[in-house]
């Protein structure tokens, strides 16, 4: 869910800024930028599971990157239900380099404890307050260069570095972490004649290929990156981010329809090169809405030619399955076990090992058909 192709906090302020020390008093600078006079901004409201983002930037790299990864996720402003959404404004100060990010809650937020594990997981430490209430942030090769200065509701960021991926991700796990209701998982989730499906597996094991071979037959496309869903209606919620396509395998109608149009690459911290593309753009038919849960494609080594088998759901796939950290994570252990033992009960679970991308598509779409039966 990265913002950027680049790592938050890569590249060094001057030195000058750094003697600044501006992480020793976050307060005064809080009320120095929130009085200042600010600079033009965009307000622009997302949804993402059952929640919804209220987003004013007064950074416009901030705000187009965020409408590039999520544009198929916008939604008009009144169609967000106050009680289920997260305010966040973004502003600048107008003499210093230094950005601010403020979160306004539907309810009362304690979301240091999530912070603190998400912070590990991208690789920054928070260090204990300097001031009463904040604590720093940084990258774990440069603790003594703060990224960020944080409490509960605001962050202040250091803007000669690269803030804008971490303050994305703040924001949409802000949203998420709320959502009590809902498993999020880092896979690809499709509509497959009406029934949703969700392709899990680690990285490079082809989540992102075969769920645009699929879309580029008719299947709606619900997103590649997070699955969402409802643990009400047990169904998948759409969850569309610009699809990052790796060199590499591809369903021939999917090849074609990149050599046709012209989308940019950008370059990822592992060093390679991605296309960046928006399914709207692509298949403009694999729109898909909410759809009933019924079945979960773990992927696993390739084979040739690819094979699934049926498995009856055990423990060590619950231990496995790649359910995101702002899930369920204020829930108890206990609690937090059984709601993912009742999405296994609910849906059939598969084996996939892929292959040739255009074959395993055809092993899917055979599977769901012998499972509609």
């Amino acid at each position: 869910m990265d913002l950027s192709s680049q790592r938050p906090g890569s590249v060094p302020g001057d030195s000058h800024h750094q003697a600044l020390s501006w992480w020793l008093h976050p307060g005064s600078l809080r009320k120095e930028i929130e009085s200042s006079s600010g600079r033009g901004s965009i307000e622009r409201c997302y949804r993402f599971g059952s929640g919804f983002l209220r987003l004013t930037a007064h950074d416009p790299l901030l705000d187009e990157r965020f409408a590039d990864l999520y544009g198929e996720c916008a939604v008009e402003a009144a169609e967000a239900d106050p009680a289920s959404t997260v305010g966040c404004v973004v502003r600048l100060h107008d003499e210093r380099p230094l950005a601010m990010v403020s979160f306004e809650d539907p309810e009362p937020l304690n979301a240091t404890g999530l912070y603190q594990l998400l912070f590990e997981e991208w690789g920054f430490r928070m260090h204990g307050a300097e001031q009463a209430g904040w604590w720093t942030l940084a990258f774990n090769l440069e603790p003594d260069l703060p990224l960020a200065a944080g409490s509960s509701q605001h962050f202040l960021f250091d803007s000669n570095q690269i803030w804008q991926p971490l303050a994305g991700q703040l924001a949409l796990n802000r949203v998420l972490m709320l959502q009590r209701r809902s498993l999020f998982f880092h896979a690809a989730a499709l509509s497959i004649g009406g029934a949703g499906v969700i392709l899990a597996g680690g990285k490079g094991q082809g989540k992102t290929t075969l769920s645009l071979a699929l879309a580029a037959r008719g299947h709606g496309w619900l997103g590649d990156e997070v699955a969402a869903v409802s643990t009400g209606s047990w169904s998948l919620l759409p969850f569309r981010r610009s699809a990052s396509i790796r060199r590499g395998p591809a369903s021939a109608a999917v090849a074609d329809r990149l050599a046709a149009g012209k989308y940019p690459e950008e370059k990822h911290p592992d060093g390679s090169l991605r296309t960046r593309v928006r399914i709207g753009e692509l298949f403009p038919d694999a729109a898909a809405g909410e759809v009933p849960l019924k079945a979960l494609f773990v992927l696993l080594g390739r084979e040739t030619p690819a094979r699934v088998e049926r498995i009856a759901p055990r423990r060590e796939h619950l231990v496995r399955l790649p359910i995101l950290r702002c899930t369920m994570w204020e829930m108890p252990v206990a609690r937090r076990f059984l709601a993912l033992t009742r999405t296994l009960a609910s849906v059939a679970l598969f084996h996939l090992h892929p292959g040739d991308p255009d074959e395993s598509a055809d092993l899917i779409e055979r599977t769901m058909e012998e499972l509609g039966r």
